[in-house]
């Protein structure tokens, strides 16, 4: 047995009850399954947690121990104990009752092979029972660990620090936890925090009595000057170790310690940049819930995030990788090989990242049976001069098929010389038995409380989607003046967030127009489909796009569609299912002709019963999701019986050099701040409101950005 390569689990056990059962769970279903699992019986002399342990003990599981103490020793000289009786050179300590999920030892494996400056590795955390609460705070504290103890005692760590530290058999009642903390960073150890919810802690109702030194009083306040003198020496320098630098391939370690792959559907690999739910992440989510019976999917993503609708992919999917969580871009490949060797993974598919497309030629070269295919959904003339289509022609080479979301993107391609048997059309769609058009009646009765309109027949007029200058957001407020001077009784309801949030709404504001702006903020699926469904009309005077989703989803609600005919819209919206309008550099005439558009739907309810009908018609005709998945399903059994090698023209010291260079471009392109600063964006905005309470005013945007 290679000590190297598995983790010894240690677990104090003390008068546990039967829920020591769902820990037991938690355990055997880990991902990784090199462990064992030392478990320290501190003395229990309870009846029922003494049939927990026999019950245990008849299971007869070779990689369960029971070590069983004397006497009841205290919660450190368990751990000590149990690190004593560990074969692996990685220990992973876990209580009782609480749970982990099921990748959590693996990502945790992952984290400390890649990054040998961390000590040890915890997570993000959650506590439930008799309180529930998320909990990000982690090893990032640093130096705030000397004010109090920032985490629970749950995490990998490397065995090699417990032969210079152990855990204080005096301390007790809590203390234990933290003290061992800032012994570790005294010796110049410390950890990391993956920012994933793998932790799961329990809290019981008698919580507060396990520690009796926690009393918001004098005897913590002792506790902690005690320690901050004994560790004084941690405020002038504390620890502070980075994830891994590798600057070439030839540093790279092997993963070891891998899961053993099951079943018998064949495995396509997901690649998307974070797991929010934008147009690119929904049509991902609703092809992967569609052919999950078919394939076994793994997801992979490349940037850091929030990863909020991270649970909905979970559904369909064996396992999701985030890189940025683990490791750094320069150690990319070392995950690209664990993951592709781990799941025999047969396909490729990459949506919108980078970094998949930048080592491309390596895994070419290294699995030359891999299937590749990317999805591309619009032109970016003003990014990377033309965004994701650009990037990939550039690596067509290494791509077995192109497939773009409307014929506009084809074209495009193809001009740029891309061979038309390389590429395949296939529409994002919408599903037209999902969302269907609303009954007049229930639509009446249901649109006024749900935008909170003054009058039932206020007409709305929809914005759905990103607040962003692509979406044009800023003429939102030129083309309700222009209404709002044609005594036209509207409200714009806006239905998402984006970077230039504040900026509309201060324009709305100086142009004195409030009364007809509605702000729904961001809202789930569920809740924009509803917006659609009941607003009169769809607004998306957007610069640029593919096809928008949104669009899709109005035309199957029979809501009539005011756009722009950029990017392939026009090939969804025809003569008399809605209206699309040219984008021109004259702004004002823009803007006169979008809201002259609108006048004319706002004035005539026939007119816009007739195109939302026959909008509704050629969507569930021609763009229904069903053909959508039936097409990228035959393409993906086309692609994975295609057994021939790729090309790879490149030399493999060609290919380092090429990956290291542009992944070097893509990490600072990361720490540009294209990002709000959004702890800054509330203090701001709670200034803002008190300002505007006391002086019934509202101040200038200049003022507040200088």
């Amino acid at each position: 047995m290679n000590a190297e390569t598995g983790i010894s689990i240690v677990t104090p056990f003390y008068n546990q009850t039967e829920v020591f059962w769902e820990t037991y769970q938690a355990v055997v279903n880990q991902t990784f399954i090199n462990w064992e699992w030392v478990i320290v019986n501190d003395g229990s002399n309870q009846k029922a947690s003494l049939s927990v342990l026999k019950k245990l003990n008849t299971l007869s599981n070779k990689k369960i121990k029971v070590i069983t103490l004397p006497q009841n020793m205290g919660l450190p000289a368990a751990r000590n104990h149990g690190v004593k009786q560990s074969l692996f050179d990685f220990i992973f300590f876990l209580d009782s009752d609480d749970l982990i999920e099921p990748d959590y030892l693996e990502k945790a494996f992952i984290t400390l092979q890649i990054n040998p400056a961390f000590t040890f590795v915890n997570s993000w955390s959650t506590g439930f029972g008799a309180k529930n609460y998320l909990w990000q705070a982690g090893f990032d504290k640093k130096e705030k660990f000397l004010q109090q103890n920032w985490v629970a005692f749950a995490g990998l760590f490397r065995k090699s620090i417990f032969t210079r530290l152990q855990f204080n058999e005096v301390q007790k009642n809590g203390l234990e936890d933290w003290e061992f903390w800032l012994q570790a960073a005294a010796h110049n150890y410390w950890g990391y925090t993956i920012p994933e919810y793998l932790f799961h802690y329990r809290i019981h109702d008698n919580h507060q009595n396990k520690w009796a030194n926690w009393d918001n009083g004098i005897e913590q306040k002792r506790i902690t000057r005690r320690f901050q003198a004994k560790y004084r020496l941690l405020k002038k320098q504390f620890p502070n170790p980075q994830k891994q630098l590798y600057p070439s391939f030839a540093n790279l370690p092997s993963l070891s310690g891998m899961p053993a792959p099951t079943g018998s559907k064949k495995t396509v690999l997901i690649v998307l940049p974070w797991l929010e739910l934008g147009g690119v992440e929904r049509f991902t989510l609703h092809y992967m819930a569609a052919m999950a019976q078919v394939y076994d999917f793994i997801m992979v993503t490349t940037n850091a995030g929030a990863h909020s609708h991270e649970a909905e992919f979970k559904k369909y999917c064996k396992q999701i990788y985030h890189f940025a969580s683990i490791a750094d871009g320069t150690a990319y490949p070392i995950i690209w090989n664990y993951v592709i060797n781990t799941w025999s993974i047969h396909l490729l598919v990459i949506s919108h990242s980078q970094p998949a497309y930048y080592i491309l030629p390596y895994l070419k070269e290294t699995y030359p049976l891999l299937a590749v295919t990317d999805i591309l959904h619009l032109v970016e003339e003003n990014w990377k001069q033309g965004g994701y289509p650009k990037i990939a022609i550039d690596y067509s080479v290494y791509i077995n098929k192109h497939i773009v979301a409307n014929n506009q993107i084809y074209e495009w391609m193809a001009d740029r010389g891309v061979a038309s048997k390389k590429l395949q059309t296939i529409y994002i769609n919408v599903d037209t038995k999902n969302i269907q058009p609303v009954d007049e009646a229930v639509k009446f009765s249901k649109k006024k409380a749900f935008f909170k309109l003054q009058s039932d027949h206020q007409l709305v007029l929809l914005f759905s989607g990103r607040l962003t200058a692509q979406k044009n957001t800023l003429l939102l407020p030129d083309i309700a003046a222009i209404l709002a001077k044609k005594g036209i009784s509207f409200i714009m309801a806006i239905a998402g967030d984006g970077p230039e949030r504040e900026l509309l709404e201060e324009k709305v504001y100086q142009k004195k127009l409030h009364r007809y702006f509605s702000y729904l903020g961001p809202l789930s699926h569920t809740a924009n489909i509803e917006a659609i469904q009941l607003a009169d009309i769809l607004v998306l005077p957007s610069a640029w796009e593919g096809i928008a989703t949104v669009i899709y989803e109005a035309m199957a609600a029979a809501t009539p569609v005011v756009a722009t005919n950029v990017g392939g819209q026009q090939e969804l919206i025809e003569p008399g299912t809605g209206i699309v309008i040219p984008v021109t550099d004259d702004l004002s005439q823009f803007v006169e002709t979008f809201s002259g558009k609108l006048e004319t739907l706002a004035g005539d309810p026939v007119l816009r019963k007739r195109i939302g009908e026959a909008s509704r018609e050629r969507v569930e005709k021609y763009f229904d999701i069903s053909l959508t998945h039936s097409n990228l399903q035959i393409l993906f059994e086309q692609l994975l019986s295609q057994l021939e090698p790729g090309i790879a023209p490149l030399s493999q010291s060609d290919t380092i050099q090429n990956y290291y260079q542009n992944i070097s471009s893509w990490k600072q392109e990361q720490l540009l701040p294209s990002a709000p600063n959004w702890k800054q964006r509330r203090v701001i905005k709670i200034i803002k409101r008190v300002y505007k309470v006391f002086t019934r005013k509202r101040p200038l945007q200049y003022v507040w950005t200088k």
